[in-house]
């Protein structure tokens, strides 16, 4: 059975035989370094604590940039620009709301890295 990461992706696996096409195989590389590159990406928009901890947070709820200060006791500034950062890497999107601009979530594999994350700091609490 094939374990290519491409699998997922929707692409057929292909089997080749010893004198496969280059052209094939350099396209299959193309795509598995968009994946890796894509999960790098995810990983290093939620690599700072302050960030991590508000994704977690908008993965319980809608949150506004507000509420975020509060909870993270970051200025609203600081908060601010973490959002625009996770904005740009479309993990969570903004929608006004009267007064008010509400924050989502807006990618599921960072909700359910979150949920995780999240989960198991409520069950195994860092000593600190």
């Amino acid at each position: 059975m094939n374990t290519s990461p491409l699998l997922k992706s929707g692409i057929e696996p292909r089997f080749f035989p010893a004198t496969a096409a280059r052209e094939d195989v350099e396209h299959e590389t193309d795509l598995i370094q968009v994946v890796f590159q894509g999960a790098a990406d995810l990983f290093a928009a939620l690599s700072c604590p302050t960030r991590l901890r508000m994704v977690c947070a908008l993965s319980q709820a809608d949150h506004t940039v507000r509420d975020l200060a509060r909870a993270s006791q970051c200025s609203q500034a600081n908060v601010s620009g973490h959002l625009r950062l996770l904005r740009r890497a479309n993990i969570v999107r903004c929608e006004r709301s009267g007064n008010y601009v509400l924050y989502h979530l807006n990618n599921t594999l960072a909700n359910s890295l979150c949920g995780m994350v999240c989960g198991q700091a409520v069950q195994d609490p860092m000593p600190g």
